[in-house]
This record gives structure tokens, sequence and C-alpha cells, in this order.
């Protein structure tokens, strides 16, 4: 006789997720995990790209470090392009601006500017691949996946990364700068 309490458990999480999850596709789901994890890893990759350029680092293996002295600020989020964005960066025809942010800190003024555009992911890509290849950046590509990329970039005082990830027909584009300020 098979135990029926067991089976009507079972059953009872498999309407909990499909009630948690009704009207949200699969694919649509893995998708915002799959954004939300690039944006984590390039806010992570420009932090640590900060650390690095600003020299707090462990100077040959004895410990010693030099220290960045980061206050807490409020970082207002922006409808507007900042005006420390580099004029020569490309940007999309046919994105809208979201949101941007600029903080200063040891030299480094760090912008992050997102837009959405309805173009597909790859077309997206592909553009700023070859736009900022021809402005003589040094372009790589981090990670690539059917539908999201993560391209580093850098050029004279200018380095940083672009986050493309298309979902439900949108693809957004997240670009974090790190700008050398002149001394």
């Amino acid at each position: 006789m098979p135990n029926t309490k067991k089976s009507s458990k079972n059953t009872s999480k498999i309407r909990l997720a499909a009630t948690l999850t009704e009207g949200w596709g699969v694919a649509s789901a893995r998708s915002a995990v799959i954004a939300g994890t690039i944006i984590l890893l390039v806010a992570l990759s420009f932090f640590s790209y900060l650390v690095w350029i600003t020299g707090s680092f462990i100077e040959g293996g004895r410990g010693k470090t030099e220290g960045i002295d980061i206050q807490p600020t409020n970082y207002p989020l922006q409808k507007k392009l900042p005006a420390s964005f580099p004029t020569e960066f490309p940007i999309y025809d046919t994105a809208t601006l979201q949101d941007s942010w600029t903080t200063q800190s040891a030299g480094i003024t760090g912008v992050s500017v997102v837009w959405l555009t309805n173009e597909p992911f790859l077309k997206v890509f592909n553009f700023y691949f070859t736009e900022l290849s021809s402005k003589g950046f040094k372009v790589e590509v981090l990670s690539k996946t059917k539908t999201s990329s993560t391209l580093s970039f850098l050029k004279d005082n200018v380095s940083g990364f672009v986050g493309i990830s298309e979902s439900d027909g949108e693809t957004s584009i997240s670009v974090t700068l790190g700008i050398k300020n002149a001394n």
C-alpha cells in the first residue's frame, strides 16, 4: 500500500511551487537569475579593479597593505548621463537611460550607467565589441552566453566593464567605469 501521507506532502510542494512561479516562464526566471549574477559580477569586478588600481594590495606576500579610506556615502541614482561620462564612449542609439550614479575615491571617479533597449542581445553585443575596439579600447570578452555577456575594456585613464543581458524582449546594458583623475 503506497504511503499517501508522503505522496500528499510531495503534491502540496508541487502545488506551492507552481503557485509561486505561475506566470513566470522557466526561461524568464533563468534570465533574471543570469542578469542578476552578471550585474553582481560586474560590480564585484569593478570594486576589485578599484582596489587594484589604487594600490590597496598585499606587497611581497608579507601582509603589508596600503589601505583606502572610503567613507560611507549616499549615492543617489540619477536619470541623466553623468558629466564625468567620457564623450568618446559609445552609447547604443535606441537605448533609453534608466539610472546612473557617480562616486569619487582615491583619485578615481566611479561611474555606473544602465540603459534598456528592445534590440536583440547579439546586435547590442556586436555594437559594443566593435565600437569600443574601433575607438582604441582594449576589449576582452569575460563571459558570453546566448543572452548575456560581460566585456572588459581599457584605454588610457578609462577602464571598466559592460554587462549586456536580454530577458523578455528587452536588453539591458550596464556600464561601469573607473576613470583615473588627472593629478
